[in-house]
């Protein structure tokens, strides 16, 4: 089994430690809603600083310059974090619509000496070209196998996952071709999907069936952003059908007035709610199918602006699930054997 990194394949038991869903370079800006208040929409569009991440601290959709990760240098300090407490291999799931940068991926890989595995395919509907209107799943589809067999944008990095592929609440038209090209994508090239869902709907049962019913191994299909309002009942229910369900929000307990939510939809559950609910799943047997990771995708979770980081997991989670009860061996699955499983595939 190999995993496809941007500087080459590898052995999939290289991986070891592995963040299976990050940013290190996107522009999530169209989630930005300009606030109607004067004072905050003068403040929306400073840059991010000490002096105003209070602000995003509560609500992270509130300053425009939050939802941007483009420096090259900050991303080196940054992910080094990760490296220094033991982590070995990062999973960039930036998709078509969120700003790819696979030669910076690849720069950033070799200067660093961490694995990097690119993504591929389409986000929400809201960031697809005019094009996805008349494009079919088999042409999308190829779009997908070229990222993964040719290379990325024009360059020779390939990806080696498919996604994450966006959906809304409710699902959108051209979104559900999307998904029809990821399944097609995968039973030519086995790699895995990771499914993007809204974090406050459960369109996470309609993708999963939708990718089921087109015959993708449930083992290769990850729903992600499951536990920013935590229902273990949708939970079990996507992890009877034998996908991966990841708990990708860790670092994030975001507290979002209603009057100012925009693109939220409401506020995000707490660490210790997520390491709960994870104690739950694996005493019921699940364990195997737990994804854990931060999903960076706004620069106050960065260390340079008070966030926790990339090594956020390692360093606080990891002794955080020791004391609940969750013995090392279960977490070394959490964060080895799952990702290497999920992102190997055959030679």
């Amino acid at each position: 089994m190999y995993v496809m990194t941007v500087t080459g394949p590898i052995d999939a038991a290289a991986l070891g430690v592995t963040l299976p869903h990050e940013h290190l370079f996107l522009d999530l800006r169209n989630q930005f809603t300009e606030p109607d208040d004067p004072v905050m929409k003068q403040r929306s569009r400073e840059p991010l600083s000490l002096k105003n991440v209070d602000v995003v601290r509560a609500n992270p959709y509130a300053i425009r310059d939050n939802l941007l990760l483009d420096e090259f240098e900050l991303a080196v300090e940054e992910v080094m974090y990760f490296k220094a407490a033991g982590g070995q291999s990062i999973v960039e799931c930036t998709s078509i619509g969120i700003h790819r940068e696979p030669a910076k991926l690849r720069a950033l890989a070799e200067r660093t000496g961490l694995n990097i595995v690119a993504g591929c395919g389409h986000y929400t509907q809201d960031t697809h070209p005019a094009e996805m209107q008349t494009w079919t799943p088999g042409e999308i589809a190829e779009q997908i196998i070229g990222d993964m067999t040719v290379g990325i944008d024009g360059t020779d990095v390939k990806a080696g996952v498919i996604g994450e592929i966006g959906t809304s609440f409710p699902l959108h038209p051209n979104e559900q071709k999307a998904l029809e090209a990821a399944a097609l994508a995968h039973k030519q090239t086995g790699a895995a999907i990771q499914i993007h869902t809204y974090p406050w709907g459960q369109v996470g049962l309609e993708a999963a069936d939708l990718l089921l019913k087109q015959d993708v191994d449930p083992a290769k299909i990850v729903i992600c952003h499951t536990d920013v309002q935590i229902d273990l009942n949708y939970i079990r229910t996507l992890l009877r059908r034998g996908v991966f369900v990841e708990f990708d929000n860790f670092g994030k307990e975001f507290v979002i007035e209603p009057d100012g939510r925009g693109f939220a939809g409401g506020s995000f559950d707490r660490d210790t709610q997520r390491i709960a609910a994870i104690k739950v799943l694996t005493d019921e047997g699940f364990a195997k199918q737990l994804l854990l990771t931060n999903d960076i995708c706004l620069k106050g979770m960065l260390h340079r602006f008070g966030g926790l980081g990339y090594d956020h997991i390692l360093r606080n989670i990891v002794p955080l699930m020791l004391g609940s009860d969750i013995d090392q061996a279960t977490i070394d699955g959490f964060l080895q054997d799952n990702p290497r499983r999920l992102y190997g595939m055959q030679e």
